[in-house]
């Protein structure tokens, strides 16, 4: 998800849920501002050994971004293994500065 704001600090929300078929693999999340990841904003989603595979595990990644007016502010998501989904994601941006 991406979203290019004006000129600005702003407060990033990137939210939703996330699946993976494979028992025990990583779902990764994080929030990326002028083309690189925001330190600190990936949260990593493990499904559960002997969990049941494909079941929906929130996530909330949060941080402060600056953008100069051309710059996007994306939401990011990534796979250890096999095949991931991400449900009902969110990307709110508030401006601060």
């Amino acid at each position: 998800m991406t979203l290019t704001p004006a000129s600005g600090t702003y407060l990033v929300w990137f939210t939703g849920s996330v699946s993976n078929s494979a028992a025990s693999a990583n779902v990764y999340t994080s929030i990326w501002a002028a083309g690189s990841q925001v330190a600190a904003s990936e949260v990593s989603s493990t499904q559960p050994s002997g969990g049941s595979q494909n079941r929906h595990y929130p996530f909330a990644c949060c941080c402060q971004a600056t953008v100069n007016g051309s710059q996007a502010i994306e939401g990011r998501w990534r796979i250890d293994s096999i095949t991931g989904s991400m449900y009902q994601r969110t990307l709110e941006i508030l401006k601060i500065g």
